[in-house]
């Protein structure tokens, strides 16, 4: 008789989960699921949830980084009075 390895997720380094990887980020679970479906960064499945990579939120924040100096160009145009 063969004996069976389970994966064990934690042992294989800091996952997040999609609730956990929003928090991170400091967006909404939303996001993240538009994110992952538009393939912005690897998303790991395991059984029947997708876990994140610490190291690859990390990168993809990095990557995707906004300058405070580049507000203005988010700003609204409309006049506030």
């Amino acid at each position: 008789m063969t004996s069976t390895t389970f994966l064990n997720p934690t042992a294989l380094g800091p996952w997040l989960s999609s609730r956990e990887a929003a928090e991170f980020l400091g967006v909404t679970q939303l996001t993240i699921q538009r994110w992952t479906a538009a393939r912005l960064f690897p998303v790991y499945r395991y059984a029947r949830h997708f876990r994140f990579k610490v190291a690859d939120l990390t990168r993809f924040a990095e990557n995707h980084r906004r300058d405070a100096r580049d507000s203005h160009r988010y700003a609204s145009t409309q006049d506030p009075r």
